[in-house]
């Protein structure tokens, strides 16, 4: 559902960091196969899945430091 919501930005942020866009079509695909598993990551890299709420601040902190954003004051 987060990821629906962001689609309005996707496009913007893709042009910005170089990265293929995430489409609505995209999402679709994923959301079609409800068999995707971190298993193998955790299995074989030592993936840890982390709180949404981390991932949003580092990518904040991200876009700040890249001077993608006005600092809070």
């Amino acid at each position: 559902a987060m990821a629906r919501r962001c689609l309005p930005i996707t496009g913007l942020l893709s042009r910005l960091f170089g990265l293929p866009p995430v489409t609505g079509e995209s999402l679709a695909a994923l959301e079609a196969n409800s068999e995707i598993s971190s298993a193998k990551a955790r299995k074989e890299l030592g993936f840890t899945a982390r709180p949404p709420e981390q991932s949003i601040m580092d990518a904040y902190a991200c876009f700040r430091n890249r001077g993608l954003l006005a600092a809070a004051k």
